[in-house]
């Protein structure tokens, strides 16, 4: 790049790029000696470093680094922390010279410094020599035991920033509001300002939403840090809570949505809203792997919720599998009879199992399904959205997903797409791949790439895979509950941030449990010589004859989006309403509202309510009544079935197929390309030809096509599968 005053300048395509063309032009004189200096060789199979923190009240850092074999057990803690921006403008005294370390680690570092004994630390930041790629992939494949070995984990969230002692203070309270004498899920602004509550916009709930949005509950590598921790304190500031304590509360706040209830909505604040649910729900996701990881944890977790929870629990328990072992129920029962002994009580519980559960016991998931969970942690280096789940996994030690950071971003994700293939994931893998728009990286369209695993969304998903849990399947759904959204709205605060999930049908689509395109064939994917394709059987549905032209794009505060609307329902009418009669049979007017929001929900995400027939009338009178003048309705005003298709027309367009299906199609969809239908899949997807290449296609997306979701192509006869390769 050349500069008109300063002639050529160099350019950096990262962070890390940066940092080091800084130290070349700026900092050579004062960069710090190398690493070879301060770290000796990791010589055994299970040797690591320690910091030795020295204690002090005031002055700079310093310490010393001890190597120590994980065999001997030695007692130390673990550092969990996010990194923050990547230059390292702070340092670290060691014996054999400065060490640089990044602002977020020297602000740990100086409240966690003990002020007349050292402290001995694990830390990725110092322990590992970051300059050698060797040595970090060699110490990744170790952390599943550093981190489980720890005696402890501090979990430093950083500073207080004017929102963490309020936020904890606000949590603290969360957690001791009595909630199991509720007959509905639901609470009342009556009921919060008697227990002494602020009220809904105070600006303490807006510290609680701030909070939330740390950095650290949404990094990728603190999941396992977290989840394999023996015992983990949470640090903010100078207040401390233990990850116990903070369970309850972090439960109650999701299942009473109070961050939804607590801060105004509105389209100004919708992506911190969205940033902080997305850091609330990781965390949820952490406690449950945490706590159902060992059989004590679990049930002691399960006694706990079910004795905190409303009268709906006890319902639950009644019904549930939980209520059916031996002393649960009564146990539950006397400790909703007395609250203050479940804390504990239920960490007795959970220590006495331990105490006769063998190590083997542990659950542990396959990458690929943690990679769902946690579709929304961020990493740096775009390799660490995958390494950084490999102590969690249940293949972490495969041999095809070995790290190796001397491999481009684009092959590490090409291989372990093809691991998954493999390994009989390939219909999760297509669930989340690309698509043709949707990369961020140059692979190949079937093949996930960091921005679509952020975008996918692991509520539904987590339904499944923690079924051990009865609870969690429940909270995670109450947390969007009808009556919470009722509720909401008679005290004039809406709940929005449902309305922002990704990619809805691929959401439901990956549970499994509605849309089953495929019935229950079986599915057939593999991988062929090469790694950019794989050979994929599918039934082939038709091709796009007509897509629409009108969208309303994505929400405006403008009137100028309603009359968008207008249009586009006009536009609908000619695909759906004016023809004489659909494939199915079915009654035209069914066939138009069902497709519109894929025949799903807004509440539950599965099959659509039949009131939303009559909720689509209501949203046409709306719409075809308005005046240039207003008022224009409120997102908060609107009915169930005017938000699920609000999410859906963001992101989707009608089209028809020249077999006579309609349905929803990604907006990038073109005339000519080809719908199918994956055996053993749950959802029809849009796959456009290469030109001149008969049988490759290219992955456009997943779609909603109306009359072949539940199987109906199996049960006709026009199951005719046919073999075709996906680049």
């Amino acid at each position: 790049m050349r500069h008109e005053f300063f002639g050529d300048v160099p350019t950096a395509d990262s962070f890390d790029d940066l940092e080091t063309l800084m130290k070349q032009e700026f900092f050579a004189d004062l960069e710090p000696p190398p690493s070879y200096e301060i770290y000796k060789p990791l010589l055994g199979e299970d040797e690591i470093r320690l910091l030795c923190l020295e204690a002090g009240k005031t002055g700079g850092l310093r310490g010393k680094l001890v190597h120590v074999h994980l065999a001997d057990k030695p007692a130390y803690e673990t550092l969990s922390y996010a990194w923050g921006p990547p230059f390292k403008s702070y340092e670290i005294t060691l014996p054999n010279g400065i060490r640089r370390i990044t602002e977020s680690l020297s602000s740990g570092l100086m409240h966690l410094r003990r002020r007349k004994r050292e402290r001995l630390l694990w830390i990725d930041q110092l322990c590992i020599n970051q300059d050698s790629d060797t040595e970090k992939i060699k110490q990744i494949m170790l952390m599943q035991k550093i981190y489980s070995s720890a005696t402890r984990v501090l979990v430093w969230l950083g500073p207080d920033e004017g929102n963490g002692s309020i936020a904890l203070d606000l949590l603290e309270r969360i957690g001791k509001l009595e909630t199991n004498t509720l007959q509905a899920r639901s609470i009342s602004a009556e009921m919060m300002r008697a227990n002494g509550f602020p009220p809904t916009g105070d600006s303490a709930w807006f510290a609680l939403l701030n909070f939330w949005r740390r950095q650290w509950f949404r990094r990728s590598w603190v999941v396992q840090e977290f989840v394999l921790a023996k015992d983990a304190l949470i640090i903010c500031g100078k207040m401390q809570l233990s990850w116990q304590a903070f369970t309850s509360a972090h439960e109650k706040m999701m299942q009473y949505s109070l961050l939804d209830w607590g801060t105004y909505d509105n389209w100004d604040i919708q992506d911190e809203k969205n940033e902080a649910w997305s850091g609330s729900l990781s965390l949820r996701v952490m406690l449950e792997m945490k706590n159902s990881t060992r059989l004590g944890p679990s049930i002691a977790n399960v006694v706990r919720s079910f004795s905190e929870r409303d009268e709906t629990g006890l319902e639950e328990l009644q019904i549930g599998s939980w209520g059916k072992m031996p002393g649960i129920k009564e146990l539950v029962m006397q400790l909703r009879e007395v609250p203050e002994a479940t804390g504990p009580i239920t960490q007795w519980l959970s220590q006495f199992i331990e105490s006769f559960t063998p190590e083997e016991d542990k659950i542990r998931l396959p990458l690929c399904d943690l990679l769902i969970m946690f579709g929304k942690s961020e990493a740096t280096n775009k390799r660490d959205r995958l390494f950084a789940f490999l102590g969690l996994a249940r293949d972490g030690n495969e041999s095809a997903l070995r790290p190796n950071y001397d491999e481009s971003v684009e092959s590490v994700f090409v291989r372990y797409a093809n691991h998954f293939v493999r390994t009989g994931s390939g219909i999760k893998v297509l669930l989340q791949s690309s698509g043709l728009s949707n990369r961020s990286l140059a692979i190949p369209t079937w093949v996930p790439d960091c921005k679509c695993l952020q975008r996918i969304y692991f509520i539904f998903y987590q339904r499944l895979i923690m079924m051990s849990t009865s609870d969690i399947p429940r909270a995670l759904k109450d947390h969007r509950s009808p009556q919470i959204s009722s509720m909401h709205k008679a005290n004039g605060v809406g709940t929005q941030s449902e309305l922002f999930e990704n990619r809805p049908v691929n959401q439901v689509a990956s549970t499994g449990l509605f849309y089953k395109a495929a019935a229950d064939t079986t599915p057939k994917i593999q991988c062929t010589s090469n790694e950019s394709e794989i050979l994929v059987s599918a039934v082939h549905v038709g091709n796009i004859s007509r897509a629409a032209v009108n969208s309303p794009g994505n929400p405006s505060t403008s009137q100028d989006w309603y009359f968008k609307l207008l249009h586009f329902f006009e536009e609908v009418d000619g695909f759906i309403l004016n023809r004489e009669s659909y494939v199915t049979g079915e009654p035209l007017f069914d066939v138009q509202w069902k497709t519109l929001v894929a025949n799903t929900s807004t509440d539950t995400g599965f099959g659509a309510p039949e009131e939303y027939g009559q909720q689509y009338l209501v949203c046409r009178d709306i719409i075809e009544n308005l005046k240039p003048e207003g008022p224009f309705p409120r997102l908060d005003d609107m009915n169930g079935y005017f938000k699920r298709l609000f999410m859906m027309i963001i992101m989707y367009k009608v089209c028809e197929i020249d077999t006579g299906y309609v349905g929803m199609v990604p907006l990038d969809v073109e005339v000519g390309d080809s719908v199918y239908i994956f055996v053993g899949g749950s959802l029809p997807f849009i796959l456009r030809p290469k030109k001149d290449v008969e049988g490759k296609y290219q992955v456009v997306g997943g779609c909603y096509i109306h009359g072949v979701m539940k199987g109906e192509f199996v049960e006709n006869g026009k199951w005719k599968e046919e073999d075709i390769l996906l680049q």
